[in-house]
């Protein structure tokens, strides 16, 4: 497993490799183009909540977090309101989501990708803070 160093952390990332495990919760076993993902999990870094411009002229907002369990970490991206609702969302916190979906993100300079979980217009996210 691929791992990335984050202000000297070093976490581990989950490949899109199509070798995963069907129905399973762990981080570690997501398959890029699920839907209805859901879980309590850490937050190990807030990357930042953003707001941008729209072709539309109206304004969205962004925020990424890197969250994890026992067997890896993935990164988290909320749109809209939920963004806005977890965007201070300290490092450590536990964070549940519902109703996400997961992607294929970015490609990488070494051009491999990450599976990500994204939030969908039904999605729900609240923050225990620690």
């Amino acid at each position: 497993m691929k791992t990335i160093i984050i202000d000297g952390i070093t976490y581990k990332l989950v490949p899109v490799d199509g070798k995963t495990t069907q129905g399973a919760t762990q981080l570690a076993t997501l398959e890029s183009g699920k839907f209805n993902i859901g879980g309590t999990f850490k937050v190990v870094k807030n990357w930042g909540y953003r707001n941008f411009d729209n072709k539309d002229g109206t304004t969205g907002s962004v925020l990424n977090l890197l969250i994890g369990d026992d067997s890896g970490t993935v990164k988290l991206v909320l749109w809209g309101n939920l963004a806005e609702k977890a965007q201070d969302t300290p490092e450590g916190a536990s964070i549940t989501i519902t109703k996400c979906y997961s992607k294929d993100g970015q490609e990488r300079v070494d051009g491999t990708r990450y599976v990500e979980l994204h939030s969908g217009k039904n999605s729900e996210v609240s923050v225990v803070w620690t």
